[in-house]
């Protein structure tokens, strides 16, 4: 009978790191108007821009925009549901479903993007995760799908998803830990912030 590899796994157990997820809304179109409908007497009123953000490990739905203007920032992991543990080489998995929910009366297509790259921060000084970690993202349907998704399927950069009004789409984000991670890491976390940009294009 083969000896099981215990150093092997020993191994991967000390390099098991922690990880905190969060999106944050920075940007946004709030010309509203850039295409011409043809509106009868009466009163016109201004449409809302409402984009909703629901987050992955039931972190909740939040608005884009707060009622005071502020961008809202969505964790995708908590307390009470974190991430898993990091392995080198054995991803983690994340997502956010946005919402077009917009109260305008003709189409209303908006165009979701993470045009900058995810900022890691390790969480304390000196611990020096950060620079071992990456974030890739690729587009779904369901939350769900995020671990489900071909490898391939996620890609550094994120050229963005179409969303039409009253539509829904997903972005997942899979988290990695390079093979090259010391083992002096062992029981570090990290901190990521992914930028998200929602503006209307039609």
């Amino acid at each position: 009978m083969p000896r099981r590899p215990i150093r092997a796994a020993k191994g991967a157990a000390l390099l098991a790191a922690g990880v905190a997820l969060g999106l944050t809304a920075v940007g946004g179109s709030y010309a509203l108007w850039n295409k011409l409908v043809p509106a009868g007497t009466g009163t016109v009123r201004s449409a809302d821009f409402l984009i909703t953000l629901t987050g992955s490990n039931n972190t909740g739905t939040y608005n884009m925009v707060l009622a005071d203007g502020t961008p809202a920032t969505v964790a995708l992991s908590s307390a009470a549901a974190p991430l898993d543990q990091l392995f080198p080489d054995t991803p983690v998995y994340a997502g956010v479903s946005v919402g077009n929910a917009t109260a305008a009366g003709s189409a209303f297509t908006v165009k979701a993007t993470l045009p900058q790259p995810a900022l890691i921060t390790d969480n304390g000084p000196g611990t020096g995760l950060a620079q071992y970690m990456s974030v890739q993202s690729a587009a779904a349907t369901d939350l769900t799908q995020c671990p489900t998704l071909p490898a391939d399927a996620y890609k550094d950069s994120f050229p963005g998803v179409l969303i039409p009004k009253g539509g829904s789409a997903v972005i997942c984000f899979k988290i990695q830990l390079t093979a090259a991670a010391p083992s002096a890491l062992q029981g570090q976390s990290a901190s990521i912030a992914v930028p998200l940009f929602v503006n209307q294009i039609s």
